[in-house]
């Protein structure tokens, strides 16, 4: 329902322009815990399943790290199995059984990029490039945020990533550009690229994690800009 709540607030401002589009996309849903899979946190933390808490918190926090997969005996994976194989391609093996954030990145977060997000905001603007919405669990911002700076390559913004906490319900900013093979490039607020740090980066000093509170985005671009009136994108929560 956020995504709707936004849709509604944008609806009421004044000179607001044509939303283009609103997504629901299962890819953006939340990682999955495998057989911690609708426990309650606090109790899994406090070891009422068996599990120290030093392990969960690996499991929640890390990048690799994969949580106990669920058994295809248990009647959660029986369930998942039913309900979602038809969304995943119509295949079982393509149902998760338990995911690291890793994982999420690479199997539903970048392809979510190349075939919906870049072709979605591309549509969105006659200049190429439009501005959009996401709404989603934490752990799949977190996934969607790595796909991008690709920290898997970047030990800093790796470990950077693994201690980032998404707040709830305050927006993120984060500019990108897409490349003619398909990849994309982190972009700081003026949309300038943000290479490597190996000498050929900028000349000012770039966060790890190229992500902004929506505070710093210059109200003067976010009145004049229309790239900054988005269209919707949202998680079908499972």
């Amino acid at each position: 329902m956020t995504a709707h709540y936004c849709y509604w607030a944008f609806a009421e401002l004044p000179n607001n322009r044509e939303i283009k589009r609103f997504v629901i996309d299962y890819r953006l849903n939340e990682r999955h815990y495998g057989s911690l899979q609708g426990f309650s946190k606090e109790k899994v933390e406090k070891g009422v399943y068996g599990h120290g808490s030093s392990t969960v918190k690996l499991w929640r926090r890390s990048w690799h790290a994969v949580p106990p997969l669920l058994g295809d005996d248990d009647p959660r994976r029986k369930h998942e199995v039913t309900r979602f194989k038809e969304i995943c391609g119509g295949q079982e093996s393509k149902v998760p059984r338990g995911e690291s954030l890793s994982q999420v990145a690479k199997d539903r977060i970048q392809p979510f990029i190349q075939e919906v997000l870049t072709p979605t905001l591309n549509s969105s603007a006659r200049d190429g490039g439009g501005t959009g919405l996401i709404v989603a669990h934490a752990n799949s911002l977190r996934a969607l945020i790595g796909a991008f700076v690709d920290v898997e390559k970047n030990p800093v913004a790796l470990r950077t990533l693994e201690r980032l906490r998404i707040p709830t319900g305050a927006p993120l900013v984060l500019r990108y550009q897409s490349l003619p093979d398909g990849s994309t490039r982190v972009c700081d607020l003026g949309g300038v690229p943000i290479r490597a740090k190996d000498g050929s980066s900028t000349e000012d000093p770039q966060p790890d994690l190229p992500v902004w509170p929506l505070g710093c985005v210059p109200n003067q671009a976010a009145t004049n800009d229309r790239r900054l009136f988005p269209p919707k994108v949202r998680s079908d929560r499972r």
